[in-house]
C-alpha cells in the first residue's frame, strides 16, 4: 500500500479544488494543516461483480474494453506519512493485481455524509492508538479501458452507473 496523493487546503483559485465532505482540497505544496493521506487499497470488486459491471457499462458505451477497481482510503490526519500501524489496519481483502489503465473515475460518499464504514474505521484507528487520525473514509477508483475518447454525454451516462 502506498501513498497516492497528499492533499491539503490552501488559498488558491476555486477551479483548482475538489470537494470532499463539503471541505475543499487542492493538491499543492504540503502543510500540516488539514492534511489528508490517500492510501491505495485492495481490489474493490470480485471478478464476478467486475464482469457484471463491465457488461452493464458496455450497454452504455460499447467501446469499453475493460474495467478494474480498487479501494482508496482517505485519511484526515496531521501526519505527513502513514505509520505502519495505519497501513496494517487498512490492509485487507484480495490484493489489487489489475492494471491501472484507461480513464479514471473516483467514487466517494456524498458530500456532507459520513459512511458507516468510515465511522467504524475511524473508531478502530483511534482505539488502536492512532490519535492523530481524525477520520478515515473509503472511496473506489475505477479505471475504464476504452473510455478515453468518449464524448461528455456518454461519459456522464457511464459514470452515473458507478456508485458506492
Amino acid at each position: 500500500m502506498g501513498v497516492l496523493y497528499c492533499l491539503h487546503t490552501k488559498t488558491v483559485p476555486e477551479e483548482r479544488y475538489f470537494r470532499y465532505n463539503m471541505r475543499a482540497f487542492c493538491p499543492l505544496e504540503l502543510t500540516r494543516e488539514n492534511f489528508m493521506l490517500i492510501l491505495s487499497g485492495a481490489r474493490a470488486l470480485s471478478v464476478f461483480r467486475q464482469n457484471r459491471l463491465l457488461r452493464d457499462l458496455q450497454a452504455v458505451a460499447p467501446a469499453l474494453q475493460g474495467l478494474s477497481a480498487r479501494w482508496l482510503h482517505l485519511v484526515e490526519t496531521d501526519l505527513t506519512a502513514a505509520p505502519a500501524q495505519l497501513i496494517d489496519l487498512l490492509t485487507y481483502g484480495d490484493a489489487f493485481d489489475d492494471q491501472e489503465q484507461g480513464r479514471l473515475a473516483v467514487v466517494v460518499p456524498r458530500p456532507g455524509t459520513i459512511s458507516p464504514w468510515s465511522s467504524k474505521a475511524s473508531d478502530i484507528a483511534r482505539n488502536t492508538g492512532l490519535a492523530s487520525v481524525q477520520r478515515i473514509e473509503r472511496a473506489t477508483a475505477y479505471w475504464l479501458a476504452g473510455a478515453e475518447d468518449l464524448d461528455d454525454a456518454t461519459w456522464q451516462a457511464l459514470t452515473a452507473k458507478l456508485h458506492d
